[in-house]
């Protein structure tokens, strides 16, 4: 929880990226290790988990785009 407090609050986007998204997989793993079903269910907690990775991947991605326009203007580049 501390670290999407610190994924929100925007300092140092990729870090906290990296942590949340590293420790997921390892809880994946571990729930995966106990209930084998869950990685055929459909509508579990895998395929919102990757949800979660793929949205990972776009802030790792525009992290630098934010960081080389300064805060705020990266979205008004981005924009226009």
């Amino acid at each position: 929880m501390l670290v999407g407090l610190w994924l929100i609050v925007g300092i140092a986007e990729r870090a906290a990226v990296f942590i949340a998204t590293f420790w997921m997989l390892i809880l994946i793993g571990l729930v995966a290790n106990g209930n084998p079903s869950m990685l055929t269910d459909p509508y579990g907690a895998l395929v919102k988990d990757f949800c979660l990775i793929a949205r990972a991947i776009t802030v790792w991605t525009l992290a630098p785009i934010a960081e080389s326009c300064g805060r705020g203007g990266a979205w008004e580049q981005l924009s226009s």
